[in-house]
């Protein structure tokens, strides 16, 4: 009770651990509290046998490899190499506009906040990932080059190639510098520039799927920074998979403590700490004073400020001493407060490489419905079979697999993972034996969709690939290992964009990850440097 810390952060994931960093870095007492016994939060890491699995992670968001500026719309061997292509003055256009005002720095940017040189992401760029709309027939291929995806709508969508340019053009020019710009319907946005409503579909499809919590839509700023995180910027994988980063972190927390004697990591960063309740204490003269922080254990921590990175609603619960239970149930019909969207993971192992044919594949973002949509919302089943996104770890990349294999697991092996929209009422219901029924139904409808995709898989024939090992994770999981609520994936509806809380008794009680509005790794990264650099280093 007596030492009195500057900032209490908790929760130990990207933004969490990413603002222990910085307020380091600021010379701050700083103490950051997880739950767990491991770091990652969203993204972390576990062992079972002789294997290394990956939660959350598929790929990073936002590449942009210093190497490499602008080599995305500087390759001249595509779409306008025809003197006679009506279009070659627009795509001109396009790149002249992207060299002028469009410098893909988020990345770079956090990671030099981080002092983390890039080179030691060991980062591996997408091979190609494809938008699947299965029942219309249509498929588009995209890379961390522009130019694939003009050229794939080019080829799919003729009439709509001049409007798909201008949408990359406005994306281009927004500003999404303003923190307090009004939501905005960005599929009302988008249809007032493509109108075929398949091409539309197939836009929003990875945009939704890696960061939306809206259902069915998304606020037009987010777009925005979605379009360009993946679709300008592309995917990449650390070779070592998400430990990588979590381990970079976590030296970068050691290395801080180690310049200054009086911070000790084992004191800085304490595992199997949760919280219980945050009170506001009054200061002098009736003023507010510091935070108590009292754990599960009944220890009570003081601080002067608090970074919370588990969620508006969660965060709040602790603050107004509710049952979180109560507080899901109150505001589960309201999905502004607790959002709604959840999914379920399949990892398969297979004992032999990724069939040949599936080699260049990094991702598929899968839809199988028989209209022309893509529906992202809560299904009314526990899963929605339809749609899936499909991940191939092994696939990131040169094109050879003996140089790229995961080092999770045996250069002999690879692996597929399968996400897919959840219901967490459904789940959270299940009686122990229906759980595992249930998983086991999960189970066999992921191997259906991988014989969909590669039919040699576990045909019996001679020297095909086989399912080895599996795991799967559920909204109960995930709900049971990071508290969100509903078991929600990227938050609620609503987004504190400047990460103060506008609820009274609430001073110094800062809000990061995913409810400020940053999405990804590389947004939860950014939210957690932000926040620090923005009220850490305030007196």
């Amino acid at each position: 009770m007596n030492q009195i810390y500057d900032v209490v952060i908790i929760g130990a994931g990207m933004s969490g651990l990413a603002a222990t960093i910085r307020a380091l870095m600021f010379d701050k007492n700083v103490l950051l509290l997880e739950k767990h016994s491991i770091a990652g939060g969203l993204n972390s890491y576990y062992s079972r046998g002789s294997r290394d699995f990956d939660v959350g992670l598929h790929a990073l968001t936002n590449y942009a490899n210093p190497k490499l500026k602008h080599k995305n719309v500087n390759n001249n061997n595509n779409s306008d190499n025809s003197s006679s292509d009506n279009h070659s003055s627009n795509i001109s256009n396009l790149r002249a506009n992207l060299r002028a005002n469009y410098n893909p720095n988020a990345f770079l940017k956090v990671l030099r906040q981080l002092r983390i040189p890039f080179d030691k992401m060991d980062l591996q760029q997408q091979r190609i990932s494809k938008i699947d709309f299965a029942y219309q027939g249509c498929t588009l291929k995209f890379s961390n080059e522009m130019e694939l995806l003009i050229s794939e709508v080019k080829e799919y969508f003729p009439k709509e190639i001049d409007n798909f340019i201008k949408l990359i053009n406005f994306v281009v020019s927004y500003s999404d510098d303003n923190l307090y710009q009004p939501y905005l319907s960005a599929k009302e946005k988008v249809s007032e520039i493509i109108k075929d409503p398949l091409l539309l579909e197939m836009i929003f499809t990875p945009l939704f799927l890696y960061g939306s919590s809206w259902e069915n839509d998304m606020d037009y700023s987010q777009f925005v920074i979605m379009f360009r995180s993946i679709f300008l910027e592309g995917f990449s994988k650390p070779k070592g998979g998400v430990r990588t980063i979590i381990n970079l972190l976590l030296s970068r927390i050691q290395e801080e403590c180690d310049k200054n004697a009086i911070y000790k990591i084992e004191k800085v960063l304490q595992f199997n700490k949760k919280v219980s309740s945050l009170k506001l204490k009054d200061g002098k003269d009736g003023k507010d004073g510091e935070w108590e922080i009292t754990l599960h254990s009944g220890e009570i921590i003081q601080s002067k400020k608090v970074i919370s990175t588990i969620g508006y609603v969660e965060t709040m619960g602790l603050v107004e001493k509710l049952e979180k239970e109560k507080l899901a149930k109150k505001d589960s019909e309201h999905s502004e407060l607790v959002g709604n969207l959840s999914f379920t993971e399949t990892i398969l192992i297979l004992d032999k490489e990724i069939p040949a044919n599936y080699q260049d594949t990094s991702i598929i973002f899968y839809n199988n419905n028989s209209l022309n949509k893509f529906f992202y919302n809560k299904p009314k089943d526990n899963v929605d079979s339809n749609s899936s996104v499909v991940c191939f770890p092994n696939n990131f990349g040169v094109n050879s697999l003996s140089s790229t294999s995961s080092s999770l697991l045996s250069s002999s092996e690879s692996m597929i993972r399968f996400s897919m929209l959840a219901n967490y009422q459904l789940w959270s219901k299940y009686s122990r034996e229906e759980y595992i029924i249930e998983k086991a139904r999960l189970l066999k409808t992921s191997k259906t969709l991988l014989k969909k995709l590669l039919p040699t898989i576990d045909s019996g024939d001679t020297g095909q690939a086989k399912i080895i090992d599996h795991d799967i994770f559920t909204p109960r999981t995930i709900h049971k290992y990071t508290g969100h609520l509903q078991g929600s994936i990227y938050g609620a509806k609503l987004k504190f964009k400047d990460g103060r809380l506008p609820t009274a008794n609430c001073h110094n009680l800062f809000l990061a990850g995913t409810d400020q509005g940053f999405l990804g790794i590389v947004g939860a990264l950014l939210s957690g440097v932000t926040i620090a650099n923005f009220y850490i280093n305030q007196e």
